[in-house]
């Protein structure tokens, strides 16, 4: 603001050759320079026009007007038509009422000058186009800066004003999340898809590391596995075991399920002795378990605890087959 003040201070001397006071706020005047675009959307190769007014309805006598703009270069740029005269492309810039204009474009400042004092009110000083880049959601432009001064004795200052401009790009509908697989299983009705409530995904083979275990899985988001006491797993060459946590997040959805993986009822990926234990109690003692470790010991998929699983874990313990 000082830099600003000092260059219209400048002007003015060089115009009147006498000093100038730095003083009032418009507020005290009833001076007020309006800024206005029109109201509508805006695509590429559109022409956004800045219109300046005054409103000066107890006539102070001004004769240097001046603000800068602060706007998005990569959606904006200064409009430029070709002047025959010229033989040249120059700004699309107008003034009126006897006013004189510079635009900066390194800075993008504007000065308006004239030799007389300036009264009048409700009238149209100037007006600046602007060429739309690409198209766009939304942009603001900012004028900041605004000093107008009058005669050889005061210098006026008018608070920042910002401009919201509206564009024609349309925000993409923000996408479900989602998870799939072809190899595990995901709850009970689509067991290849999540779905809302789903609890566990399960038949996940014994001493699968964890890096095997996400690279099967197809999602939109970002994919964490957690230990069954909430410490997430950053070693991924670990196995992935029974009771650990599948996160899945995307900005404010998450799906969270539990990993039951076959066979495995000590929660550290592998097959052991006690699982035929365990199996022998539900088969023969009629032992409870919970239903995590129901889907962990149903070896041959049919929802049920029998015989043949007993029997395809003695095939993993002692023939080393694959389940």
């Amino acid at each position: 603001m000082k830099v600003k003040s000092i260059v219209v201070l400048i002007i003015l001397t060089m115009l009147f050759g006498i000093n100038c006071a730095y003083a009032t706020d418009n507020e005290n005047t009833n001076l007020q320079f309006q800024f206005e675009t029109e109201d509508k959307v805006y695509q590429k190769d559109d022409i956004v026009t800045l219109e300046v007014k005054i409103s000066n309805p107890n006539k102070i006598g001004i004769n240097v007007f001046s603000f800068a703009l602060d706007f998005d270069k990569d959606i904006l740029e200064l409009n430029k038509v070709y002047d025959e005269e010229e033989d040249e492309y120059v700004q699309d810039i107008k003034a009126y009422k006897s006013w004189e204009m510079n635009y900066d474009e390194e800075i993008n400042s504007v000065t308006l000058t004239r030799s007389d004092l300036y009264k009048n009110d409700n009238e149209r000083i100037c007006k600046i186009n602007f060429k739309v880049k690409k198209d766009f959601k939304e942009s603001n432009m900012n004028i900041i800066g605004i000093e107008s001064a009058g005669g050889a004795i005061d210098t006026y200052t008018q608070e920042d004003k910002q401009i919201e401009l509206k564009g024609n790009e349309q925000t993409e509908p923000e996408e479900d999340l989602y998870l799939k697989t072809e190899k595990y299983k995901i709850g009970e009705e689509d067991t290849n898809n999540y779905t809302n409530g789903d609890k566990y995904i399960y038949r996940v083979s014994p001493n699968t590391q964890i890096s095997e275990f996400i690279n099967n899985l197809s999602t939109n988001g970002n994919i964490s596995v957690y230990s069954a006491n909430g410490e997430e797993q950053t070693n991924y060459d670990e196995l992935v075991g029974t009771g650990m946590i599948l996160k899945i997040s995307k900005d404010n959805q998450t799906i969270e399920l539990i990993i039951s993986v076959l066979g495995d009822i000590n929660e550290n990926g592998k097959v052991g002795g006690d699982t035929l234990t365990e199996l022998r109690g539900i088969l023969y003692e009629n032992m409870e378990v919970d239903e995590l470790f129901i889907k962990s010991l149903d070896i041959n998929g049919n929802k049920t605890i029998e015989a043949e699983d007993l029997t395809l874990i003695r095939g993993v313990l002692y023939e080393e087959q694959i389940i």
